[in-house]
Protein backbone atom coordinates (compact mmCIF):
# COMPACT_ATOMS: atom_id res chain seq x y z
CA UNK A 1 0.00 0.00 0.00
CA UNK A 2 1.15 3.67 -0.65
CA UNK A 3 0.37 5.91 2.15
CA UNK A 4 -1.02 9.56 0.54
CA UNK A 5 0.46 11.45 3.23
CA UNK A 6 2.95 13.77 2.05
CA UNK A 7 0.09 15.71 0.22
CA UNK A 8 -3.28 17.13 1.17
CA UNK A 9 -5.29 16.09 -1.88
CA UNK A 10 -7.72 18.13 -3.38
CA UNK A 11 -10.01 18.49 -6.30
CA UNK A 12 -7.65 19.87 -9.35
CA UNK A 13 -4.39 18.96 -7.27
CA UNK A 14 -1.74 18.03 -10.18
CA UNK A 15 1.19 15.59 -9.55
CA UNK A 16 3.81 14.08 -10.76
CA UNK A 17 2.93 10.33 -11.85
CA UNK A 18 4.59 7.37 -13.71
CA UNK A 19 4.34 3.65 -13.72
CA UNK A 20 6.83 1.16 -15.78
CA UNK A 21 6.49 -2.58 -15.40
CA UNK A 22 9.78 -4.59 -15.58
CA UNK A 23 9.52 -8.30 -17.26
CA UNK A 24 12.75 -10.67 -16.36
CA UNK A 25 13.36 -13.83 -17.30
CA UNK A 26 14.40 -16.79 -14.71
CA UNK A 27 17.67 -15.27 -14.18
CA UNK A 28 16.13 -12.31 -13.34
CA UNK A 29 17.29 -10.73 -16.58
CA UNK A 30 15.25 -7.82 -17.60
CA UNK A 31 13.94 -8.66 -20.63
CA UNK A 32 11.05 -6.06 -21.22
CA UNK A 33 9.59 -2.85 -19.92
CA UNK A 34 6.29 -0.95 -20.49
CA UNK A 35 6.12 2.38 -19.39
CA UNK A 36 3.45 5.00 -18.94
CA UNK A 37 5.15 8.59 -19.50
CA UNK A 38 9.31 7.60 -18.83
CA UNK A 39 10.52 6.37 -22.21
CA UNK A 40 13.93 6.37 -20.73
CA UNK A 41 13.57 4.17 -17.68
CA UNK A 42 15.39 6.16 -15.31
CA UNK A 43 12.78 8.73 -13.94
CA UNK A 44 13.32 6.86 -10.58
CA UNK A 45 16.76 8.91 -11.04
CA UNK A 46 14.80 11.65 -12.99
CA UNK A 47 11.40 13.00 -11.92
CA UNK A 48 11.36 15.00 -14.86
CA UNK A 49 10.28 12.03 -16.88
CA UNK A 50 6.97 11.83 -15.05
CA UNK A 51 3.88 12.78 -16.49
CA UNK A 52 0.86 14.31 -14.80
CA UNK A 53 -2.39 13.34 -12.91
CA UNK A 54 -4.93 15.46 -11.79
CA UNK A 55 -7.07 14.38 -8.82
CA UNK A 56 -11.15 14.37 -8.76
CA UNK A 57 -13.45 13.49 -6.93
CA UNK A 58 -10.90 13.78 -3.75
CA UNK A 59 -13.84 12.69 -1.53
CA UNK A 60 -12.97 8.92 -1.31
CA UNK A 61 -8.93 9.27 -1.96
CA UNK A 62 -9.29 8.19 1.74
CA UNK A 63 -11.51 4.66 0.64
CA UNK A 64 -8.49 3.95 -2.28
CA UNK A 65 -5.21 2.56 -2.12
CA UNK A 66 -2.43 1.45 -4.30
CA UNK A 67 -1.62 -1.85 -3.87
CA UNK A 68 2.51 -2.84 -4.56
CA UNK A 69 3.89 -6.42 -5.09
Amino acid sequence: MIPLTAIKPADGSTLGFDVQVNNADSTGKRISVAAWCDDSGSSFQNTSKFGNIVLTDTRTINKVSAIVK
